[in-house]
């Protein structure tokens, strides 16, 4: 249950404009520390860093696009 709940997280935290509470509350987790430690525990980085790391992964992924072209 928990490792759907964080995967859907992650998903969620890559969608511009969503806070970490929000997305905590979308998750089920009545608590943004519960969310914090849950997602913590689980992927090994903040949600904040999984954040910046999904857009510099995403930015990547559009510069290799384009130079494929």
């Amino acid at each position: 249950m928990t490792r759907v709940r964080i995967e859907t997280a992650c998903v969620l935290l890559e969608t511009p404009g969503a806070s970490v509470k929000q997305v905590a509350l979308a998750c089920g987790y009545g608590e943004e520390s519960v969310f914090r430690r849950a997602f913590v525990q689980f992927t090994g980085m903040t949600p904040a860093d999984y954040r910046r790391w999904s857009a510099g992964r995403t930015a990547d992924n559009a510069a290799f696009r384009k130079a494929s072209i």
